[in-house]
């Protein structure tokens, strides 16, 4: 039998972070703060997805660089994912099997010190002081009002799961030492349960912005792009309308999910580009002429958004950005932003934003990326995390 894997140096302290992503996924804000606390920690990542079929790497240790270890806890064969979402005494009692396993790994990678970075709102048993000398709860999204399925009405009321898992992420963000929130609507919730909430703004982890100047646009056609995960929360009529204009092409970059992609397939004017990262993504952003976020903002999870992740990667490919009118997003200066309130003038602000673009309007978009990226934002966690455990010695 192999030994587990290890560290390559043990003697760093351990940072144990826990999402309900996938290390191979698209990178998302779980993905990057491991990045970057691998500057200064050995990583553990919990791939935490309870009622999930057993898979032949749950309950293993796979190695992931030097710095980074994943485990994907096995899911327990009597707790079926509805009785976990639905049923309280299931859910703790399930958890409470999924913490001492995350635990048994932890106490054999190091006994003391261990800091927790969770970004699961439905996990307070993980929230043990006993094994952690810190505890960090991230907040990116309005998780517990997103039961719902895309199939139906849109404002259709789910008000005991979401009474429930607010239950649950207020007693997660009581036993933290802290709580991180990437919207200020979120600051806000999580500050009237504990005052030690933060704000954090999401970054771009691009590092060839200062060694280009994509050119300022390109002729007909107007190319519009939107990069990310391709769901619900997108306004498909929108997305029709710039489909609508002759001189314009409209790509979507990213994986498919809960979006049918049929309207737009039969037209020839609609690229989908498969997920891309790093210097590829970025190549492909700055093709575009115009980059748009037409979320509904209808929707729960997008009205609390301040800076949405894909924003500052946006602006670091150098173009301007037209979105949906969400109430809390952030104000930046003119040429930078472009607000829309219908499908008409979704289009209206396209072409505005692609008729007023300049070579200077690309270099202050690469100022305001230079000044967002995701090593400010490490060194940011990392100075919280300290000050936090120093005033606690």
């Amino acid at each position: 039998m192999q030994p587990p894997p290890t560290f390559a140096d043990p003697s760093l302290p351990l940072a144990v972070v826990v999402g309900e992503t996938r290390w191979d996924e698209p990178p998302r804000m779980r993905h990057q703060v491991v990045r970057q606390l691998m500057r200064w920690y050995n990583v553990l990542y919990v791939e935490f997805f309870p009622g999930a079929r057993s898979t032949s790497s749950n309950n293993q240790l796979r190695r992931s660089g030097e710095r980074l270890l994943l485990y994907a806890p096995r899911p327990p064969v009597w707790s079926p994912i509805r009785l976990y979402a639905n049923e309280p005494l299931t859910h703790k009692v399930a958890n409470r099997y999924y913490a001492r396993l995350i635990e048994t790994r932890v106490r054999a990678l190091q006994t003391d010190g261990s800091i927790l970075v969770n970004f699961v709102h439905g996990f307070p048993e993980i929230m043990n002081p006993h094994l952690f000398a810190y505890k960090l709860y991230i907040c990116v999204d309005e998780f517990p009002r997103m039961w719902r399925q895309s199939s139906k009405p849109l404002g259709a009321k789910f008000w005991y799961q979401t009474h429930l898992y607010q239950h649950y992420e207020n007693q997660v963000a009581k036993r933290a030492d802290r709580c991180l929130a990437t919207h200020v609507p979120l600051q806000e919730k999580l500050s009237r349960v504990n005052p030690r909430t933060s704000l954090c703004l999401l970054a771009h982890e691009f590092n060839k912005i200062a060694s280009f100047r994509p050119p300022v646009k390109s002729q007909a056609p107007i190319k519009v792009g939107f990069m990310g995960y391709i769901t619900y929360r997108l306004m498909a009529d929108w997305l029709m309308s710039v489909l609508n204009e002759k001189d314009m092409e409209l790509f979507l970059i990213g994986p498919l999910s809960k979006l049918n992609l049929q309207p737009f397939r039969e037209r020839r004017n609609f690229i989908h580009v498969p997920p891309l990262v790093g210097d590829s993504l970025l190549s492909k952003l700055t093709e575009m002429d115009v980059l748009i976020q037409p979320y509904d903002p209808r929707i729960p999870e997008n009205q609390v958004q301040t800076a949405s992740n894909k924003f500052f990667q946006y602006v670091a490919a150098g173009r301007p950005v037209v979105i949906s009118d969400m109430p809390h997003y952030i104000q930046m200066p003119k040429g930078i932003l472009y607000r829309a309130k219908s499908a008409r003038e979704f289009v209206q602000k396209i072409r505005q934003a692609h008729t007023e673009d300049s070579p200077e309007l690309v270099e202050l978009r690469l100022r305001i990326a230079g000044e967002n990226t995701w090593d400010q934002r490490g060194d940011l966690l990392y100075s919280i995390i300290r000050n936090d455990m120093n005033k606690g010695d």
